[in-house]
């Protein structure tokens, strides 16, 4: 499949034509040429931290799963849609423990404008839900499962990000082993936006939001705020224990916990902060889901995978698609295969 892309490649470049957009589905990418192979209608990709699974929603409410040494058959059920209840979406794999959590969401009306319910199931490495389901969370718009959760390292504990306009809208932590919800922030007056992200530092100490206040890091038992860090609504990416990445129009910035500023990385461009992706480093490198300019068709964005090789201080665009402004706001962000050059996106 690579080796016929690379050929289709090379004799539109012969003529002096531009390679047709990929069709929507998942896809596999190579980051050293930008070939990719796409596995089908499926979207949401998470990588279990053992390498063996890639995991995807198959946008109708079951998670299926590929083996990661034979992605060219055909993906299993993995779990289905329970009855009676909205399916699954945007499976996310703990860093240990074996567990995947996934949304479920579904349209009702509810206080304060909701219109959806949502919540978090967790499951077992074979399918079989162990906790979560209810109680759901009343939510408004469009509702990004996988950037409004996220794993302690250590894999026993999940945050959950519930924006103002939900019923109880705060910081949620869940302990899968005993099943049990705590808020551990409640959300008031300009706090929350359905464009964050929360996370977990490398070290599992820290849990950082963005919120139009600023980039909020919160520690200790009760995880409070200890301090707010001046960049009003930015996604953000934890490089190390001390240093976070930032996304802005300026390019990809280098931040230290303690508010210290590191600059800007050399060679990433800008982007339109409000559409962007997240930088994803591992030990082949830095990608980053960006903004490149208009899509071909009028209202639509053109996406580009920009990539760094390990050890380089500039990369390029190696992939690109186009989508509509919002794409990163509903659709879970590129993951890498283990141990290679090679990213799963999705393609709207």
């Amino acid at each position: 499949m690579r080796y016929l892309l690379m050929l289709l490649c090379c004799a539109l470049a012969a003529l002096g034509q531009t390679p047709p957009p990929p069709a929507s589905g998942l896809h596999v990418v190579s980051l050293e040429d930008g070939t990719s192979a796409n596995l089908g209608r499926y979207a949401n990709p998470s990588v279990d931290p053992q390498g063996k699974w890639l995991y995807a929603d198959d946008t109708r409410g079951n998670i299926v799963r590929w083996r990661l040494d034979a992605l060219g058959a055909a993906p299993t059920v993995f779990a289905a849609a329970p009855k009676g209840e909205p399916g699954y979406r945007f499976p996310v794999c703990a860093p240990a423990g074996g567990l995947v959590a996934a949304f479920q969401a579904y349209a009702a009306k509810g206080p304060n404008g909701a219109d959806l319910r949502v919540a978090v199931s967790f499951l077992d490495n074979s399918g079989r839900r162990i906790a979560g389901g209810l109680p759901l969370f009343y939510a408004k718009g469009r509702y990004n499962g996988a950037r409004a959760i996220a794993w302690h390292p250590a894999g026993e504990l999940v945050a959950f990000y519930l924006t103002v306009g939900n019923s109880g809208p705060g910081l949620y932590v869940f302990r899968p082993s005993t099943k049990y919800w705590q808020q551990a922030h409640s959300l008031t007056g300009g706090e929350g936006s359905a464009d964050g992200r929360v996370q977990w530092s490398t070290d599992g100490r820290t849990l950082s939001e963005g919120t139009p206040e600023g980039l909020v890091l919160r520690g200790g038992s009760d995880y409070a705020k200890y301090r707010t860090l001046d960049n009003p609504f930015v996604a953000h990416t934890w490089q190390d224990m001390d240093t976070l990445l930032l996304h802005t129009d300026a390019g990809l910035m280098q931040t230290a916990v303690d508010g210290g500023k590191l600059g800007t990385i050399p060679g990433w461009p800008g982007t339109d902060v409000a559409n962007a992706g997240l930088a994803s480093a591992s030990a082949s490198g830095l990608m980053w889901l960006r903004v490149a300019g208009t899509g071909a068709k009028t209202g639509v964005l053109r996406y580009a995978l920009h990539y760094v090789p390990s050890g380089k201080a500039a990369g390029s665009d190696v992939f690109s698609f186009d989508g509509n402004a919002g794409y990163t706001r509903g659709l879970a962000e590129p993951v890498w295969l283990p141990g290679k050059r090679a990213a799963v996106v999705t393609v709207p």
